[in-house]
């Protein structure tokens, strides 16, 4: 997928667990992570295996909006609980007053 649109791969020591590092436009980095479930967790260490259900990988997360799922060209994707327009607007706002406090972008 990243070859095809020419997308830098910059770390890919995450890849046992589905987590890569990717450089767009050599400008900034973006962690990617693909679809996944714990299969063995013995709390420190967990064995994965990837799929293709967005509804089975978001029922492993702990938060009902830990998870944005972006889609390329800038589309927001939110499977599990299809947060309206309002929704996503606060987060956006809140991650940019964050952002503006630490100095750091998020």
């Amino acid at each position: 997928m990243f070859t095809l649109e020419k997308i830098r791969m910059i770390n890919t020591k995450g890849d046992k667990h589905g987590t890569i590092t990717v450089r767009i436009c050599e400008i900034e980095n973006f962690e990617v992570t693909t679809l996944r479930i714990d299969v063995v967790t013995d709390g420190r260490r967990v064995a994965v295996q990837f799929t293709t259900d967005w509804q089975l990988y978001a029922n492993r997360r702990d938060l009902t909006i830990n998870s944005i799922y972006f889609r390329f060209y800038g589309r927001i994707a939110s499977e599990t609980d299809r947060h309206d327009e309002l929704t996503l607007k606060a987060i956006r706002a809140n991650a940019q007053s964050l952002a503006h406090i630490s100095g750091e972008r998020i």
